[in-house]
């Protein structure tokens, strides 16, 4: 784990996705805050490992028992760490599920970069940079 590399923020955002899309996009989105650092991991392991850095997760996962055991996994790591997910399908009962273990925030991947920035600063309490283009 390399912490040195997330030293000089404030707030550090994980995600956890297979390729780096939604984290290019979302440090784009945030370049007015300086404060945030965003810090791509692929693999679980990884992610877990990193846990005790983060002031919120990302999870870019399908809606599955998988996404669900992850998303348990770490609440019982860190209860109180925000969750948000980006999934492929919206799946009300899945959704409900992962609400129920603790997710802040479930958005359809289908969502523009302004929403899912602008659903991150709010539970960041941050000042949304635009707000009016969130649809």
């Amino acid at each position: 784990m390399n912490q040195n590399s997330l030293s000089a923020f404030n707030r550090h955002i994980l995600v956890h996705e297979p390729v780096s899309h939604w984290t290019a996009e979302l440090e784009r989105a945030f370049l007015n805050h300086p404060e945030i650092g965003f810090r791509w991991r692929p693999y679980r392991e990884e992610l877990l490992d990193e846990l005790t850095l983060a002031s919120l997760v990302l999870l870019v996962v399908a809606p599955d028992d998988q996404g669900l055991d992850l998303i348990r996994q770490i609440k019982s790591i860190d209860r109180s760490l925000p969750i948000a997910c980006v999934i492929s399908a919206i799946h009300s009962e899945w959704e409900w599920l992962a609400r129920e273990a603790g997710v802040d925030i479930v958005l359809p991947d289908t969502s523009e970069i302004e929403r899912v920035a602008y659903s991150l600063q709010r539970r960041l309490r941050i000042s949304p940079t635009t707000p009016e283009t969130v649809v």
